[in-house]
């Protein structure tokens, strides 16, 4: 059973069609319509251990509030809700909390009010795991819209993340931009782009910090030195995607670089082998790209052959 909740939302009809909702459900909640009432609540000790703050308010927005409320209750879980907002209240309140958008059922809303926070993640479980000297990354793969992006970042930020891997749609430049700016933990992009033009929109526009070309992806070595030496020029850190049997030499040539991405997928058909030493990897020192192909089992693994003349 969920805790006591306090609500704030100066729709009377609303407040009221909340309330007896949550009552039903054997919770218990204040309601308020005035960000200055639930101040004085807060003066006079009142507890709760969830909020639901509409972000449009009368003489105080609803992320200001919230944060003013955290301040007597740091363990208060928050959530928003609006039909509209402001980007920078809806930036703020994306840091604070969960933002629901108008018009929700009352069941889903309740649900999410009377549902036990899950407060141990997976990427917490990790950093717990290893420790604090130990570097963790975070891949989305493009899953997330910009919302729940903004409510990560923070989170991951407090568990001392490297870096937030393709959080939104490669296409969505500006909402990258906007992550970019509200985060306080590194963005990275790269993986799901195709040419130096695509990189140069990216970092024009400040949104990412961390530039993850890849050379089989962005049209080969040329185009590869091109976008990493662009990002040298904006003070952007390197850390290709995939293939790192060629890219460690790349970076070997890049001041900008610093990570390569440890795949052996290309184990089973080669005879060559990264070399980590001290946990660096090492380039190699011999001509070509690093690669040494095992054809006996390519050739074993073939389905098909043509020739060309």
């Amino acid at each position: 059973m969920a805790g006591r909740v306090v609500l704030v939302e100066s729709d009377e009809q609303l407040r009221t069609s909340i309330v007896k909702a949550l009552r039903a459900r054997g919770v218990g909640v204040d309601a308020f319509a005035l960000p200055s009432d639930v101040l004085r609540a807060l003066d006079r000790g009142v507890q709760w251990s969830r909020g639901l703050f509409a972000l449009d308010l009368e003489g105080m927005d609803g992320a200001t509030l919230a944060s003013k409320s955290l301040a007597y209750l740091p363990e208060l879980e928050v959530i928003f809700l609006t039909g509209s907002a402001d980007a920078e209240v809806l930036c703020r309140a994306h840091a604070l909390g969960t933002v629901i958008w108008k018009p929700v059922g009352l069941g889903l809303l309740c649900e999410r009010l009377t549902t036990p926070a899950r407060r141990s993640g997976v990427v917490r479980k990790v950093r717990e795991a290893v420790g604090p000297g130990f570097e963790l990354m975070v891949d989305a793969n493009q899953a997330f819209n910009l919302g729940e992006a903004l409510r990560r970042a923070p989170r991951y930020a407090e568990l001392g993340i490297a870096w937030f891997e393709e959080p939104l749609p490669s296409e969505d430049i500006a909402g990258h931009a906007r992550l970019a700016a509200a985060a306080t933990l590194p963005i990275a992009v790269g993986e799901s782009l195709y040419s130096p033009g695509q990189f140069a929109a990216y970092v024009q526009q400040g949104a990412c910090h961390i530039v993850q070309a890849d050379v089989a992806r962005i049209g080969g070595i040329t185009p590869w030195l091109k976008t990493a030496h662009l990002a040298e020029a904006h003070n952007l850190m390197v850390a290709p995607h995939f293939l790192m049997e060629l890219q460690v030499s790349l970076c070997a040539a890049v001041p900008a670089a610093q990570w390569v991405e440890y795949i052996p997928q290309l184990d089973a058909v080669t005879t060559s082998r990264l070399l980590i030493a001290d946990g660096q990897a090492v380039a190699p020192d011999v001509p070509g790209l690093g690669i040494a192909w095992h054809w006996p089992e390519i050739e074993r693994r073939r389905v098909a052959f043509h020739t060309v003349s």
